[in-house]
């Protein structure tokens, strides 16, 4: 049987698209000369949806419709921290702790800048940088039992979790830092 493999790639495609789209009928409107076509709000929304479709797209990203016919026989789960350093070489431990935490950066800072009206404490940011990375991990876990994923690379990792926190913390620290101290 054939399938299909949806990468990446086509999300981030179908996102610039949309945004173009979106642009043009807002330019077609009519936008006076004094008034902008984007304002600085639509940036922002902008800017966060895109963000959400690379996170999902990195994260979740190749599928493979329909799925294969047996489902990868793997440990799926790796419950134990002390496997963050377990990648064989240094290049691919870097590349992991390093892409786990960079990811989760700009999070905090956009939903801080897309909601300027809720407030968001360190605890909030904690909570919320978790739940994302959660959500992320489960749904890894469910490409590999339903073979979806074009092959077995996705491991929900507790490694994982504690970086992205780092990251969303770090985030949060690098808005309020801004917010406070440049702005």
């Amino acid at each position: 049987m054939m399938s299909i493999t949806i990468r990446k790639e086509l999300l981030f495609m179908i996102a610039a698209i949309v945004v173009a789209i979106y642009v043009l009928i807002k330019w077609r409107r009519g936008a006076s000369k004094e008034e902008k076509i984007l304002g600085v709000k639509e940036l922002i929304h902008i800017t966060f949806c895109l963000y959400a479709i690379a996170l999902v797209g990195v994260t979740l990203f190749p599928i493979v419709i329909p799925p294969n016919s047996e489902p990868y026989m793997m440990n799926y789960v790796n419950w134990d921290i002390r496997n963050i350093c377990n990648y064989g070489d240094m290049r691919s431990l870097v590349a992991n702790i390093a892409g786990n935490i960079l990811m989760f950066i700009p999070l905090m800072p956009l939903i801080r800048l897309t909601w300027p009206q809720k407030k968001v404490s360190l605890t909030k940011a904690g909570i919320i940088s978790l739940g994302v990375s959660s959500v992320i991990e489960g749904l890894q876990y469910l490409e590999n039992i339903f073979a979806v994923s074009d092959f077995p690379i996705r491991i929900t990792d507790i490694s994982d979790l504690a970086l992205n926190f780092i990251g969303g913390i770090f985030g949060y620290g690098l808005f309020e830092f801004w917010r406070k101290h440049i702005k």
